[in-house]
């Protein structure tokens, strides 16, 4: 049961944490930091290469890109489920279907 969940859990952390390239990622990191309920203990600079690396093998970089816009576009970081969950749905699916296939990359990824 864990493994079918290590997944969707890796794509719902990846939504809350969703930063990227528009803005510098590490900065986004430490304002997304400050939401409520965010996991304040990330290391934004190793997660941020984690997370682009992860884009790249996955082949959901256009994806993660389409939803980085959409947050890159919002009056406050902290909503970004108020207004780009098409975008974030389409790149999670995306992220989710890889890690079907590649479950202990994904796994490695989301236990840093």
């Amino acid at each position: 049961m864990t493994r079918t969940l290590a997944p969707l859990l890796f794509a719902a952390l990846l939504g809350l944490f969703g930063i990227g390239c528009t803005r510098d990622c590490e900065d986004s990191c430490e304002d997304r930091k400050e939401c409520v309920g965010a996991d304040k203990s990330i290391d934004c600079a190793h997660w941020c290469e984690d997370n682009q690396n992860l884009n790249e093998k996955a082949g959901c970089e256009d994806l993660y890109d389409k939803y980085l816009s959409c947050t890159n576009d919002l009056d406050d970081i902290c909503t970004v489920g108020d207004g780009c969950e098409p975008e974030m749905n389409k790149w999670s699916d995306c992220v989710t279907n890889y890690c079907k296939d590649h479950a202990a990359e994904c796994e490695a990824f989301s236990a840093d």
